[in-house]
């Protein structure tokens, strides 16, 4: 078994170089020159004269192309095995001699013969096989080209990623140049903003000296003007003690005044409460007239379900006269009737529809209208008090503005600035270093997954060497399956007349049946591994390259982002470098202007000491001339306070008398009422008597008039004169009479007509009897 091993590999290897050659052989052959090998010697049993067989050549191995995994065999191989085949036999039976064999031989090779013709089918079912394994080969081909154009599409986007990374690079190489030089310019600003703090510092140092000499001389000032005030108070004092006495007489016209504004307050109210039950009267009406459409409504409704009523009924006494009627059939006038009614009962109904959404409408416009007055007074009014809010604010704003301490909220605002510039730029030189190491990452990610790609590559060109073996060796068992039958035909044309020699020869012939069938089959499971190892191979390559994709995409827009915050970042920090050149040229316009104002003061300053110190010497003078007036004037106001407390004594005891002198009259008064009440009576029930009740009216009201002028007379004297006098009380007393005597007469002519009202009854019950 060994030594056939051997023979069929050096078989395979003449095979695979292209030549194999058949050497002239005898009728019998032995395995090892059937499968290729070296010819053996002849024996002494081979009695018959070797016959040259023609040299038999392989076909060529099929070449595999490494683009796209392709077959290229060349084509000349394919038109020229059956043309050489056919001339080969002719050769051999041309050959072969014209004696007969024996009938024993041919007995003894039927079953040689079975077994040729076994063989073909086996060749036959092996072309079968091979052809449908060139299609498998072919589908495979395909799968692989797609493979290698996706691998080739996956190189290409890992080329752009690469060049996008190398420009992501450029970029914040770009931007940590530009933030390095703005950290310079910043530093230098920062450095050249420290210097003129300092000096504004020195400045305000200067000026809160000047502030100090400032102040001593306000505070001297102060003093003066404290003086100044003392006089004038203690001229207001004497002024205040002179005008008290025609406070109090004041008070007593305000106080009268004050009643008038209470009682036009309450008429004012009285108004407002008038204007009220007017709308809730509004309100009620509105009301009623609700109802009153709510039930025209329900009416027209009963109305409406009347007229639907009348009409279907009409609508089958017309379909009923249809029916019985044949020549009343024919027309449609009952159709076209119907039909025309229900048309004009529709329009009828949107009309009252539209009318009623007309009034709806109007009535909400109407309501919107006022709503919207009444917002506009409120905003209105809220307009004039925010306005007056408005005018207070602007004056306390102008009162509390103060130049120095706007000076010092700048630089305290500028020194806070500075701070946060600072921290911005430890938060975007923290923000550089983390792209930097995620930039870093991405490249080292990228590499690694290069050496993926490329390991990737050499398992599939491992998996083509294969694909290019697995090929060769079908070219092979091929070329040996041409050479057998090739051979079984120069066998059976030399017809060998030696039974025992085919004996052997057809074991040979199984053995190497059976071990190019367990070649075969091992093939066959090879090429059926190999598409689904290429399959899995290249699936998982794509899922790593899908993976390996989203992992640089995200990286790159993190890269992206990370930029572009840099780059806002960078451009609010120019921007609040110039806004600080701009407050610092704004503080070093305002210090200049200060240094001026300053100047002007201490100069100004100078100047008041000097007016200052005469008119201290001056005041002076006056204080003690004051003083004296003073000490004079607290003596004359304690005789005056004395002689007003004498005052007020006798005006309270002449007010204790005068009302117990009206008191006393209202007494006397209060029994005059009575006795005149007791007279009145008297006097009415003796008119009943005598029936002169229309005469009494008529006096009574001439009488009602009289006191009604009188009271016109005396109500301004009675206002005008604030302590109450008898004429006045006489008055009131006369009108509280006339009211007491008309309340009467009401009475009266009530009692009257209950009067008249039981006598009429009574006149027709004695009319009946």
């Amino acid at each position: 078994m060994a030594r056939r091993k051997a023979e069929r590999a050096g078989g395979l290897r003449e095979s695979s170089d292209g030549a194999s050659v058949c050497n002239p052989i005898p009728p019998l052959m032995t395995p090892a020159q059937f499968t290729g090998g070296p010819p053996a010697r002849p024996t002494a049993s081979q009695t018959t004269p070797t016959q040259v067989l023609p040299q038999f050549r392989a076909p060529p191995p099929s070449k595999f192309s490494e683009e796209g995994f392709g077959w290229t065999e060349p084509a000349t191989v394919e038109a020229w095995r059956p043309v050489h085949q056919k001339h080969q036999f002719e050769k051999i039976i041309q050959r072969l001699p014209d004696h007969s064999l024996p009938e024993d031989e041919r007995s003894s090779s039927k079953p040689l013969l079975q077994e040729m013709e076994r063989l073909r089918e086996d060749k036959e079912v092996m072309r079968g096989e091979m052809e449908r394994l060139k299609g498998r080969v072919e589908c495979l081909r395909e799968q692989v080209r797609d493979q290698q154009n996706q691998i080739n599409r996956q190189c290409i986007e890992r080329d752009e990623l690469h060049s996008q990374l190398k420009s992501c690079k450029a970029e914040l190489s770009v931007n940590q140049d530009l933030l390095s030089t703005l950290k310079r310019e910043y530093e230098l600003k920062c450095q050249h903003l420290e210097k003129e703090l300092q000096d504004s510092k020195q400045e305000m140092g200067r000026l809160q000296q000047k502030l100090e000499t400032q102040n001593v001389m306000t505070d001297a000032a102060q003093e003066v003007t404290l003086l100044r005030t003392q006089i004038q108070e203690m001229i207001s004092e004497k002024d205040e003690l002179r005008n008290q006495l025609s406070v109090l007489n004041s008070s007593l016209l305000e106080q009268s005044e004050c009643v008038q504004k209470l009682r036009t307050y309450i008429g004012s109210h009285i108004t407002e409460k008038k204007e009220e039950v007017e709308l809730r009267r509004q309100i009620q009406h509105l009301e009623k007239e609700k109802e009153a459409l709510s039930l025209s409504v329900q009416l027209l409704n009963v109305r409406v379900n009347a007229a639907n009523d009348i009409l279907a009924i009409q609508e089958k006494e017309l379909g009923e006269q249809v029916q019985t009627d044949p020549l009343y059939s024919g027309s449609k006038a009952g159709q076209m009737l119907s039909v025309w009614r229900q048309k004009v009962f529709i329009l009828l109904v949107k009309l009252q529809t539209r009318d009623l959404q007309f009034h709806t409408e109007k009535t909400q416009l109407h309501n919107m209208v006022s709503s919207l007055q009444q917002q506009v007074e409120c905003l209105q009014s809220q307009n004039s008090v925010l306005q007056h809010q408005l005018e207070d604010k602007t004056a306390q704003l102008e009162l509390q503005h103060v130049d120095a301490q706007g000076v010092q909220q700048q630089l305290d605002s500028a020194l806070q600035e500075n701070a946060q510039l600072k921290e911005c730029n430890k938060c975007t030189e923290g923000s550089l270093n983390d792209i930097s190491e995620k930039a870093h990452r991405v490249i080292s990610a990228i590499e690694m997954k290069a050496g993926q790609m490329e390991a990737v590559q050499s398992s599939v060109s491992q998996l083509n060497q294969r694909l290019a073996f697995a090929a060769k060796r079908l070219d092979t068992v091929h070329g040996l399956l041409l050479r057998k039958e090739a051979l079984w035909r120069t066998k059976r044309a030399t017809r060998s007349p030696e039974p025992a020699v085919s004996e052997s020869f057809i074991k040979s012939l199984q053995a190497e049946v059976m071990l190019l069938s367990a070649e075969r089959d091992k093939l066959a499971q090879e090429l059926k591994r190999t598409p689904e190892l290429i399959q899995a191979s290249l699936s998982e390559l794509q899922q790593q390259r899908e993976r390996d994709l989203g992992h640089l995409r995200e990286a790159l827009s993190q890269s992206r982002e990370e930029l572009e915050a840099s780059e806002s970042s960078r451009m609010e920090m120019l921007r609040q470098c110039e806004e600080h050149e701009g407050t610092i040229v704004e503080l070093r316009a305002e210090a200049q202007r200060l240094q001026q104002q300053c100047d002007s003061v201490l100069h100004k300053v100078s100047e008041v000491e000097s007016v200052y110190a005469e008119k201290l010497r001056d005041m002076e003078a006056q204080l003690n001339t004051a003083r004296r007036e003073h000490t004079k004037a607290v003596v004359a106001l304690r005789q005056v306070q004395r002689q007003v407390e004498r005052e007020k004594e006798q005006m309270k005891d002449v007010e204790k008398e005068r009302t117990e002198h009206t008191h006393k009259q209202i007494t006397h008064l209060q029994k005059q009422l009575k006795d005149k009440d007791k007279d009145r009576n008297l006097l009415l029930a003796v008119v009943q008597e005598q029936g002169l009740m229309n005469e009494y009216k008529r006096l009574r009201r001439s009488a009602i008039q009289t006191t009604e002028h009188l009271k016109q007379k005396h109500h301004p004297q009675s206002e005008s004169s604030n302590p109450p006098t008898p004429e006045s009380l006489l008055g009131a007393l006369q009108a509280l009479s006339a009211a007491v005597m008309g309340s009467s007469e009401e009475e009266d002519d009530e009692e009257g007509q209950a009067f008249t009202v039981t006598q009429t009854p009574s006149c027709a019950d004695t009319h009946k009897e």
